[in-house]
């Protein structure tokens, strides 16, 4: 209904209420060629009931307030209104505004009208077919919902290749049969109903010339208008393969022979011609090329090309690019035309607003992000080196084919030496990018058998079904085919029961061979030559039982599947072709994963610090007290915690229940419901390091830690789970929020911009989204309710109204999650995306993906680091990210404020800020303990240095809990001493807070004395003691210094980090020669960016600097000045950007440093 949505459904106040009337939707598409649909249209059949009627005064629609629960009884009171085949409709509109919401709503039903007074008629409505229940089943109106969509009405956006058929396509019916009259024959497995394809009427055209049945007639046509109406269809007995549509069809359904499925074409003319495979093409073109600029626009749009996950070395053309027209030329305007000198590259892309370099001066055309053209260059310009328009995303730039092999395309004003291109992941090296994702299609590991190759467990087995010799798969309800199994050619195999085996070579084609046939003379198999992969059909009947082993003898008795986890795949997967295989592949791995008896991860990234959850499983804040992430638990099963606090209960979509464990309760185990899924524990936050939650009611009589272990065997040891678990760090998330498949949907409801649900047959409510606070969201569907609710998954009693101008609609700050009433028909169409731009071109589905294109070194993979320091790496969160994206853990024991040295130059404490001393890093925990009690003295006798005189008097129990944890005894000792594991490498980003008052530059940098050497009152003493200290416990620790962020403005930190390591021998990461931070100046001033009266070291200044022309100070959120404090960005928790800025680097340092 166009996004009109029904406030309360129409009841006994109307004679035609909903059950009178009978409306169902049906959705079609298009497919591009990645398989994503490409929607065509929102087909609305409306069934007229069978009377006779008139809309007369006493029958009137109040239209008063004109809502949107009166335009839906209008245009259900017209669809059940006829007289003699037409509809009459007379309509009064009282006011203008009441005028125009009629015929919006008029408009959206497929009636025409403009004014306040209007006749309507549709001619011929159709009711002349009886329908279920005395309905008739004529169809009077169509509505096309999605913007830009190719409908019969609209084809302007894109047109076919060739072929019109797509053996891909998501609609095509497996086992069913369709003939010439538009009647669909079920059960029927020897065939397949096409997809809808767009035709001309009064126009002929051919399927393939092998196109006919088992029996030898041809297949079925059944043609459509653009009503849906049947028309009179082709034959299966007519004398020629071609067929001449009828005037006014517009698309025709196919009945194909599943033995040419994967061959079948259909093409515009008279004459078949060789198979082309399904592709979509701008109207006017007749080359694959043709959608070069609209993939790599739609590739930006949908996120598959994600530049935030990857980047190129130097060269950004990469000659090897399948997307290269060769043949062809583009100037200046984006103009194309055939030249066979010449090629057009594949899409650059670009940063908008940047110089650029070409080793040859040719034409290049520059295109934003929605593949609009924005401009470009000539061959005759004056110089190699252009800058980009600032709107520029991608260029597609004329390349001569003799300088095609050389050609160099590099970001700044520098050409250089030839490069090729190479494509990696950030923060690798070139000389790490080894291992090319395109070649095996993913990271996605292969898991294998190590004697029996056949995993009964497999989630990908094919189960309903068998595959044959040739790779054709057959209906058939006692079969299941195999899991994908890799095998070696021109090798023997034996299963336990002789069946059919497919072979598939390394691209995944099927190799037809009789050496797979179920009628063989033995059980055992020859591979062919080529093999890489094949699929066994299996009786389900012994499933538990079926082995195929390498060799020629079977075991003597049935041996289990037990895993080999290969980490990287030796040959290109081609069967495994999308993003999508690989995913699952990843998954596939929990299957196999074996999980501590702890079930609580202090590391889990839900955990939440000042917090407590309380009986009705909602969060209150609490300092001292942590919340848990959410563990899987099981219903009607005990629990045992080690410390008795509150237990919060949640449902499987994770709805909080009441009635959960108290932290009052009599024991400390508890008993879950049956409607318990998760539960999220409150946890001392001193206490994290113990804590444990395990099944059953009895702890374990020593501490075991969260863990999860490979249950089989592994070419790589440990390496090949870190790198399993690490693929799902390089999932990327896709722009769609709802999953269509999600079980908590809510079919036959919608929910009210308040939250409260009701009953309504054509409408659905989607499960919980996670979102953002104040942030815009768009839906594909208009003038429907969304309700939000808060962390707690509470109503907050607002929402967004149907009568909203548009679809967008933007949270709450209160907003942790939505639920949003959609049309039940659009389940499989309905997007809801962050922003309040355009929605995507294409339908995307929910979930992640990973970059085919990309290359990757698994260095890194597994490792972990531990890192000290300041508030810069404490809070700024990049740390973190550096190690979500290499597959890494990090683990941070940076403290804000914290010295190293422990007292000054003096051995007093007066030059240094209170909290300096107190979390002093090189502090023994007896000293600490000392610091502690004395400190009523200490402040005292500094009440008259910096800031001593807002110092505590005493410190509660929870500041000297803290105060300890300070000690490099208690958070670096444990990791050396066999606590716990050793990290990999040791991060020291220390010695900014170390610049106490009162000490000489002179001072600073002097050479210790032999006694000074280890001297912690001294910054470069103080570091040498900690470093002393490491190489004392465990000599072979790796240990690196995290240079400053800058080397501009007070560059005596950086100066002495390089004086230490150079000392040491020690790796350091000259952090600052990457950043821009270069004393940039406020526009119009000639003050610095960190200058008063803007706030020092922070990256988003709220005052306003006299005489300056630039009233908006967020801009130097992205064009950062020299001294930011990386932390002080006000998005740091997010992080900021500061934060990402540094990422890239420590990435790119922790990528090289195994």
């Amino acid at each position: 209904m166009a996004g009109i949505r029904v406030d309360t459904p129409i009841g006994a106040d109307w004679e035609y209420s909903l059950d009178q009337l009978n409306w169902q939707a049906s959705n079609k598409f298009f497919e591009l060629p990645s398989g994503d649909p490409f929607v065509l249209g929102t087909v609305y059949t409306v069934y007229c009931r069978n009377v006779t009627a008139e809309l007369t005064a006493d029958r009137q629609i109040p239209f008063g307030e004109a809502s949107s629960e009166s335009l839906i009884a209008l245009t259900k009171l017209l669809s059940s209104l006829e007289k003699d085949g037409l509809l009459h409709v007379l309509l009064t509109a009282i006011r203008p505004e009441t005028s125009l919401l009629i015929a919006a709503a008029l408009n959206a039903i497929g009636f025409n009208s403009g004014s306040t007074t209007t006749v309507l008629e549709i001619d011929d409505c159709g009711c002349d077919e009886e329908a279920e229940g005395g309905l008739s089943a004529g169809i009077i109106t169509n509505l096309y919902l999605a913007p830009l969509a190719v409908s019969p009405h609209n084809t302007d956006f894109l047109g076919t290749g060739t072929n019109l058929f797509n053996k891909l396509s998501r609609l095509n019916q497996s086992g069913k049969f369709i003939d010439n009259t538009g009647t669909v024959h079920e059960n029927q497995p020897n065939y397949t109903i096409s997809h809808p394809m767009l035709v001309k009427g009064d126009t002929w055209y051919t399927p393939s010339s092998d196109s006919t049945d088992p029996t030898g007639n041809r297949q079925m046509v059944a043609y459509f208008s653009a009503t849906g109406a049947k028309l009179d269809g082709a034959s299966n007995v007519r004398t020629e393969d071609k067929f001449r549509t009828p005037p006014g069809c517009v698309y025709i359904l196919c009945t194909v022979p599943n033995n040419i499925l994967h061959s079948f074409q259909v093409q515009e003319g008279e004459t078949a011609t060789d198979y082309e495979n399904f592709k979509l093409i701008f109207p006017g073109e007749t080359t694959q090329q043709a959608l070069i600029s609209a993939r790599a626009s739609q590739a930006l749009l949908l996120g598959q090309i994600n530049q935030a996950r990857f980047t190129t070395g130097r060269n950004l053309f990469d000659k090897d690019s399948e997307l290269i027209q060769a043949g062809r030329f583009i100037d200046e305007k984006g103009v194309y035309s055939a030249d066979p000198t010449n090629s057009v590259s594949h899409p650059i892309f670009v940063n908008g607003d940047t110089a650029y370099t070409a080793s040859f001066k040719s034409f290049i055309s520059f295109y934003d992000q929605l593949g609009r053209h924005v401009g470009g260059e000539r061959f005759d310009r004056d110089d190699f080196t252009f800058t980009t328009p600032g709107n520029a995303k991608f260029a597609l730039v004329t390349v001569p084919d003799e300088l095609f092999d050389s050609f160099l395309f590099v970001e700044g004003e520098e050409l250089g030496d030839y490069e090729p291109f190479v494509q990696i992941v950030k923060g690798k090296t070139l000389g790490e990018a080894a291992i090319d994702l395109k070649a095996s299609q993913a990271i996605a590991l292969v898991e294998r058998g190590t004697l029996n190759l056949f995993k009964a467990a497999s989630r990908f087995k094919e189960t309903g079904r068998y595959i044959t010799n040739t790779g054709l798969y057959v209906a058939d309800s006692t079969y299941t085919v195999s899991h994908l199994i890799k095998v070696s050619a021109l090798s023997w195999y034996t299963p336990s029961y002789k069946t059919f085996v497919a072979f598939f070579d390394a691209t995944g084609n099927v190799i037809p061979s009789d050496v797979g046939v179920y009628n063989r003379p033995t059980d055992k198999f020859f591979t062919p030559a080529l093999t890489e992969y094949l699929l066994i059909a299996v009786p389900i009947e012994i499933l538990a039982s079926f082995m195929l082993v390498a060799g020629q003898v079977l075991p003597a008795t049935y041996q289990p599947f037990v895993p080999l986890l290969e980490s990287i795949l030796p040959t290109t997967l081609g069967i495994k072709q999308t993003a999508l295989d690989a995913k699952k592949m990843a998954e596939s791995f929990t299957d196999e994963i074996l999980y501590s008896i702890n079930l609580f991860n202090k590391a889990d990234s839900d955990l939440i610090n000042d917090k407590l959850i309380n009986a009705n499983s909602l969060l209150a804040d609490y300092v001292g007290t942590s919340v848990g992430g959410f563990i899987p638990v099981k219903p009607n099963t005990w629990y045992t915690p080690s410390v008795k606090l509150g237990i919060g209960w949640f449902t499987e979509d994770k709805e909080p229940l009441t009635g959960a464990p108290a932290f009052n309760r009599d024991t400390d185990e508890f008993l879950t419901t049956d409607k318990v899924a998760f539960i999220r524990p409150t946890v001392h936050t001193t206490g994290l390091e113990s804590f444990m939650l395990v099944e059953g009611q009895t702890l374990p009589a020593r501490y075991i830690p969260w863990y999860k272990k490979y249950k089989g065997t592994t070419q790589d040891g440990s390496q090949a789970l870190a790198i399993a678990e690490s693929i799902h760090a390089l999932l990327i998330p896709t722009a769609n929020l709802f999953n269509r498949r999600d079980g908590s949907i809510l079919t036959g409801q919608y929910i009210n911009n308040e939250g409260f649900l009701g009953p309504f047959l054509t409408t659905s409510v989607t499960h919980f989204i996670k979102v953002k606070a104040s942030t815009w969201y768009t839906p594909s569907e208009v003038g429907n309710f969304v309700a939000y609710f808060d962390e707690n998954f509470q109503r907050l009693g607002e929402g967004a109204l149907t009568s909203r101008p548009a679809a967008k609609f933007q949270t709450t700050s209160e907003t942790a999650y939505i639920r949003a009433t959609f049309n039940t028909a659009n389940r499989n169409t309905y997007l809801i995306v962050e922003g309040q731009f355009d929605l995507p071109m294409a339908y995307i589905e929910y979930g992640s993906f990973l970059d085919p294109q990309v290359k990757v070194s698994t260095a890194a993979f597994g490792k972990t680091e531990i890192v000290f320091g300041t508030s810069i790496p404490a809070g700024s969160g990049y740390h973190e990210l550096a190690c979500r994206a290499l597959g890494m853990t990090c683990i941070n024991k940076a403290v804000p404020s914290s010295s190293v040295r422990i007292k000054d130059r003096s051995g007093g404490v007066g030059g240094a800020n209170w909290q300096n001393i107190a979390y002093a890093w090189a502090h023994t925990l007896a000293e600490k303990t000392a610091l502690i009690s004395g400190w009523a003295a200490l402040r005292s006798a500094n009440l008259g240095n910096t800031n001593w005189a807002s110092a505590p008097t005493s410190f509660t129990s929870g500041e000297q809990a803290f105060i300890l944890s300070c000690s490099y005894e208690s958070n670096l000792t444990p990791y050396l001493n066999g606590t716990y594991a050793m990290p990999d490498v040791f991060v020291l980003s220390v010695l900014y807070n170390d610049q106490f008052l009162g000490e000489t530059e002179e001072q600073w940098f002097a050479d210790p004395t032999d006694t000074e050497i280890a001297n912690r009152t001294t910054a470069f003493g103080a570091i040498t003691y900690i470093i002393d200290y490491i190489r004392g416990l465990q000599p072979r620790a790796k240990i690196v210094l995290e240079g400053h962020y800058t080397d501009k403005k007070n560059p005596k930190v950086a100066q002495l980090q390089q004086k230490v390591a150079a000392y040491h021998n020690l790796d350091i990461w000259e952090i600052w020669k990457k950043l821009p931070f270069n004393l940039r100046r406020i526009p119009n001033t000639l003050a610095n960016w960190d200058e008063e009266p803007h706030f020092s070291n922070k990256a988003l200044a709220e005052a306003q600097d006299p005489g300056c022309t630039s009233l908006n100070m967020d801009g130097i959120r992205f064009y950062m000045p020299d001294w930011v404090h990386p932390y002080s960005d006000p998005a740091h928790l997010e992080p900021g950007h500061a934060s990402y800025l540094i990422t890239h680097e420590v990435e790119t340092h922790l990528a090289t440093t195994f």
